[in-house]
Protein backbone atom coordinates (compact mmCIF):
# COMPACT_ATOMS: atom_id res chain seq x y z
CA UNK A 1 0.00 0.00 0.00
CA UNK A 2 1.31 3.47 -0.89
CA UNK A 3 0.87 6.41 1.44
CA UNK A 4 0.74 9.90 -0.09
CA UNK A 5 0.88 13.22 1.78
CA UNK A 6 -0.93 16.05 -0.01
CA UNK A 7 1.61 18.57 1.19
CA UNK A 8 4.49 18.98 3.63
CA UNK A 9 5.53 19.79 6.27
CA UNK A 10 3.02 18.39 8.78
CA UNK A 11 1.54 20.30 11.73
CA UNK A 12 0.09 18.47 14.71
CA UNK A 13 -2.38 19.16 17.51
CA UNK A 14 -2.78 22.92 17.31
CA UNK A 15 0.95 23.58 17.34
CA UNK A 16 2.87 25.26 14.62
CA UNK A 17 5.51 23.17 12.90
CA UNK A 18 7.92 24.92 10.60
CA UNK A 19 5.47 27.77 10.25
CA UNK A 20 2.44 25.67 9.32
CA UNK A 21 -0.58 25.93 11.61
CA UNK A 22 -2.59 22.88 12.62
CA UNK A 23 -5.65 24.20 10.80
CA UNK A 24 -3.62 24.08 7.61
CA UNK A 25 -2.18 20.64 8.24
CA UNK A 26 -2.36 18.29 5.26
CA UNK A 27 -4.53 15.23 4.88
CA UNK A 28 -3.08 11.75 4.85
CA UNK A 29 -4.43 9.88 1.87
CA UNK A 30 -4.07 6.10 1.60
CA UNK A 31 -4.39 4.16 -1.62
CA UNK A 32 -4.92 0.41 -1.98
CA UNK A 33 -3.46 -1.95 -4.59
CA UNK A 34 -6.34 -1.07 -6.94
CA UNK A 35 -5.29 2.62 -6.85
CA UNK A 36 -8.57 3.53 -5.14
CA UNK A 37 -8.52 5.75 -2.11
CA UNK A 38 -9.01 3.81 1.14
CA UNK A 39 -8.94 6.61 3.69
CA UNK A 40 -8.40 10.34 4.01
CA UNK A 41 -7.86 12.00 7.37
CA UNK A 42 -7.19 15.57 8.46
CA UNK A 43 -8.20 14.94 12.06
CA UNK A 44 -5.03 13.34 13.38
CA UNK A 45 -4.08 15.50 16.35
CA UNK A 46 -0.75 13.86 17.17
CA UNK A 47 1.92 11.90 15.33
CA UNK A 48 1.13 8.77 17.37
CA UNK A 49 -2.48 9.00 16.20
CA UNK A 50 -1.24 8.98 12.64
CA UNK A 51 0.75 5.84 13.41
CA UNK A 52 -2.35 4.16 14.83
CA UNK A 53 -4.35 5.20 11.79
CA UNK A 54 -1.73 3.78 9.45
CA UNK A 55 -1.61 0.53 11.46
CA UNK A 56 -5.39 0.19 11.37
CA UNK A 57 -5.56 0.80 7.65
CA UNK A 58 -2.70 -1.63 7.08
CA UNK A 59 -4.54 -4.29 9.10
CA UNK A 60 -7.64 -3.72 6.99
CA UNK A 61 -5.62 -4.03 3.81
CA UNK A 62 -3.99 -7.26 4.96
CA UNK A 63 -7.36 -8.72 5.94
CA UNK A 64 -8.79 -7.87 2.53
CA UNK A 65 -5.83 -9.43 0.75
CA UNK A 66 -6.14 -12.56 2.90
CA UNK A 67 -9.83 -12.85 1.99
CA UNK A 68 -9.05 -12.52 -1.71
CA UNK A 69 -6.23 -15.03 -1.43
CA UNK A 70 -8.47 -17.54 0.35
CA UNK A 71 -11.09 -17.30 -2.39
CA UNK A 72 -8.40 -17.85 -5.02
CA UNK A 73 -7.20 -20.94 -3.16
CA UNK A 74 -10.76 -22.28 -2.96
CA UNK A 75 -11.21 -21.79 -6.70
CA UNK A 76 -7.97 -23.67 -7.39
CA UNK A 77 -9.02 -26.47 -5.04
CA UNK A 78 -12.40 -26.73 -6.78
CA UNK A 79 -10.73 -27.77 -10.03
CA UNK A 80 -11.38 -31.42 -10.91
CA UNK A 81 -7.71 -32.31 -11.27
CA UNK A 82 -6.40 -33.98 -8.09
CA UNK A 83 -2.95 -32.56 -8.63
CA UNK A 84 -4.36 -29.03 -8.67
CA UNK A 85 -6.19 -29.71 -5.41
CA UNK A 86 -2.98 -30.80 -3.71
CA UNK A 87 -1.09 -27.80 -5.11
CA UNK A 88 -3.76 -25.46 -3.75
CA UNK A 89 -3.52 -27.04 -0.30
CA UNK A 90 0.26 -26.83 -0.32
CA UNK A 91 0.04 -23.16 -1.33
CA UNK A 92 -2.34 -22.46 1.56
CA UNK A 93 0.16 -23.82 4.06
CA UNK A 94 3.02 -21.84 2.59
CA UNK A 95 0.92 -18.67 2.44
CA UNK A 96 0.86 -18.34 6.25
CA UNK A 97 -2.63 -16.89 5.78
CA UNK A 98 -4.50 -17.69 9.03
CA UNK A 99 -7.84 -17.39 7.25
CA UNK A 100 -7.10 -20.61 5.38
CA UNK A 101 -7.00 -22.64 8.63
CA UNK A 102 -10.78 -23.26 8.95
CA UNK A 103 -11.00 -24.37 5.33
CA UNK A 104 -7.98 -26.65 5.71
CA UNK A 105 -9.44 -28.07 8.92
CA UNK A 106 -12.63 -28.94 7.04
CA UNK A 107 -10.55 -30.86 4.49
CA UNK A 108 -9.42 -33.27 7.22
CA UNK A 109 -12.78 -34.97 6.60
CA UNK A 110 -12.38 -35.07 2.81
CA UNK A 111 -13.12 -38.33 0.99
CA UNK A 112 -9.59 -38.57 -0.47
CA UNK A 113 -6.86 -39.54 1.99
CA UNK A 114 -4.23 -37.61 0.01
CA UNK A 115 -6.26 -34.46 0.50
CA UNK A 116 -6.59 -35.17 4.23
CA UNK A 117 -2.85 -35.73 4.57
CA UNK A 118 -2.02 -32.60 2.58
CA UNK A 119 -4.42 -30.56 4.72
CA UNK A 120 -2.78 -31.82 7.92
CA UNK A 121 0.68 -30.92 6.62
CA UNK A 122 -0.53 -27.46 5.57
CA UNK A 123 -2.00 -26.85 9.02
CA UNK A 124 1.38 -27.74 10.49
CA UNK A 125 2.99 -25.11 8.28
CA UNK A 126 0.42 -22.52 9.36
CA UNK A 127 1.06 -23.30 13.04
CA UNK A 128 -2.48 -22.20 13.88
CA UNK A 129 -3.49 -23.41 17.34
CA UNK A 130 -7.12 -23.15 16.31
CA UNK A 131 -6.63 -26.31 14.25
CA UNK A 132 -5.67 -28.44 17.28
CA UNK A 133 -9.18 -29.86 17.95
CA UNK A 134 -9.66 -30.91 14.32
CA UNK A 135 -6.23 -32.55 14.18
CA UNK A 136 -6.97 -34.27 17.47
CA UNK A 137 -10.11 -35.80 15.97
CA UNK A 138 -7.95 -37.31 13.25
CA UNK A 139 -5.87 -39.07 15.90
CA UNK A 140 -9.00 -40.38 17.63
CA UNK A 141 -10.51 -41.77 14.43
CA UNK A 142 -9.60 -45.47 14.47
CA UNK A 143 -10.70 -45.82 10.85
CA UNK A 144 -8.31 -43.14 9.63
CA UNK A 145 -5.31 -44.19 7.56
CA UNK A 146 -1.96 -44.35 9.39
CA UNK A 147 -0.35 -41.88 6.98
CA UNK A 148 -2.99 -39.27 7.69
CA UNK A 149 -2.72 -39.77 11.44
CA UNK A 150 1.06 -39.47 11.24
CA UNK A 151 0.72 -36.19 9.34
CA UNK A 152 -1.80 -34.92 11.90
CA UNK A 153 0.58 -35.79 14.74
CA UNK A 154 3.44 -34.01 12.97
CA UNK A 155 1.21 -30.96 12.51
CA UNK A 156 0.43 -30.85 16.24
CA UNK A 157 4.14 -31.03 16.98
CA UNK A 158 4.84 -28.22 14.52
CA UNK A 159 2.14 -26.04 16.10
CA UNK A 160 3.91 -26.62 19.40
CA UNK A 161 1.02 -25.74 21.72
CA UNK A 162 0.89 -27.59 25.08
CA UNK A 163 -2.85 -28.10 24.53
CA UNK A 164 -1.91 -30.80 22.01
CA UNK A 165 -0.02 -32.92 24.56
CA UNK A 166 -3.06 -34.79 25.93
CA UNK A 167 -4.24 -35.52 22.40
CA UNK A 168 -0.87 -36.98 21.43
CA UNK A 169 -0.43 -38.99 24.62
CA UNK A 170 -3.98 -40.33 24.88
CA UNK A 171 -4.21 -44.09 24.30
CA UNK A 172 -0.77 -44.07 22.71
CA UNK A 173 -0.16 -47.72 23.59
CA UNK A 174 -3.25 -48.72 21.60
CA UNK A 175 -1.98 -47.21 18.33
CA UNK A 176 -1.35 -50.19 16.09
CA UNK A 177 0.66 -48.75 13.22
CA UNK A 178 4.24 -47.60 13.77
CA UNK A 179 3.89 -44.43 11.66
CA UNK A 180 1.36 -42.64 13.87
CA UNK A 181 2.81 -44.28 16.99
CA UNK A 182 6.31 -42.92 16.52
CA UNK A 183 4.86 -39.79 14.90
CA UNK A 184 3.03 -38.96 18.11
CA UNK A 185 6.15 -39.48 20.20
CA UNK A 186 8.19 -37.26 17.89
CA UNK A 187 5.49 -34.59 18.11
CA UNK A 188 5.60 -34.68 21.92
CA UNK A 189 9.31 -33.98 21.72
CA UNK A 190 8.71 -30.85 19.65
CA UNK A 191 6.37 -29.27 22.19
CA UNK A 192 8.70 -27.56 24.64
CA UNK A 193 6.59 -27.79 27.76
CA UNK A 194 6.59 -29.57 31.12
CA UNK A 195 3.58 -31.58 30.01
CA UNK A 196 5.59 -33.12 27.18
CA UNK A 197 8.38 -34.07 29.56
CA UNK A 198 5.94 -35.76 31.90
CA UNK A 199 4.18 -37.56 29.04
CA UNK A 200 7.43 -38.95 27.64
CA UNK A 201 8.68 -40.10 31.04
CA UNK A 202 5.33 -41.74 31.70
CA UNK A 203 5.54 -43.46 28.32
CA UNK A 204 8.94 -44.92 29.22
CA UNK A 205 7.37 -46.74 32.12
CA UNK A 206 4.50 -48.33 30.22
CA UNK A 207 5.87 -49.63 26.92
CA UNK A 208 3.89 -52.76 26.16
CA UNK A 209 3.46 -54.58 22.89
CA UNK A 210 5.66 -52.02 21.14
CA UNK A 211 9.28 -51.96 19.93
CA UNK A 212 10.83 -51.43 23.38
CA UNK A 213 14.34 -50.54 22.29
CA UNK A 214 13.26 -48.14 19.55
CA UNK A 215 10.67 -46.45 21.77
CA UNK A 216 13.09 -46.13 24.69
CA UNK A 217 15.87 -44.71 22.54
CA UNK A 218 13.52 -42.17 20.94
CA UNK A 219 12.03 -41.06 24.26
CA UNK A 220 15.49 -40.71 25.84
CA UNK A 221 16.70 -38.66 22.86
CA UNK A 222 13.68 -36.34 22.97
CA UNK A 223 13.83 -35.95 26.75
CA UNK A 224 17.49 -35.03 26.59
CA UNK A 225 16.70 -32.34 23.99
CA UNK A 226 13.80 -31.01 26.05
CA UNK A 227 15.49 -31.01 29.47
CA UNK A 228 19.25 -30.93 28.79
CA UNK A 229 19.46 -33.86 31.21
CA UNK A 230 21.27 -37.13 30.51
CA UNK A 231 19.64 -40.35 31.70
CA UNK A 232 19.52 -43.65 29.86
CA UNK A 233 16.53 -45.60 31.16
CA UNK A 234 13.02 -45.26 32.54
CA UNK A 235 13.98 -45.65 36.21
CA UNK A 236 16.64 -42.93 36.00
CA UNK A 237 14.27 -40.50 34.25
CA UNK A 238 11.49 -41.23 36.72
CA UNK A 239 13.83 -40.69 39.67
CA UNK A 240 15.02 -37.37 38.27
CA UNK A 241 11.46 -36.22 37.51
CA UNK A 242 10.33 -37.10 40.99
CA UNK A 243 12.87 -34.62 42.38
CA UNK A 244 12.69 -31.95 39.67
CA UNK A 245 8.99 -31.93 38.81
CA UNK A 246 7.89 -29.16 41.15
CA UNK A 247 10.41 -26.55 40.01
CA UNK A 248 11.50 -27.68 36.55
CA UNK A 249 11.19 -25.28 33.64
CA UNK A 250 11.93 -26.34 30.07
CA UNK A 251 15.12 -24.54 28.99
CA UNK A 252 15.38 -22.67 25.73
CA UNK A 253 16.71 -24.57 22.77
Amino acid sequence: MKKFKECVPLAWGGEEFEGVKAAERPALVFFGPDKKEICRSTQLAKPEEAVKAVDGIEATRVAREQDVQLEDFKKSFAKPDDGEKLKAIDAMGKSKNPKTAPFLSSLLAHAQFKVRSAAARALGELKDAGAIPALGEVLKNKKEMPEVQADAAAALGAIGDPKAVPLLAENLMTVKDDKPYFGRIEALGKIRDRASVEALISLLGQIKGKPIKETTNLCVKLLAALTHEKHTDAKAWQAWWGKAKETFQVPKE
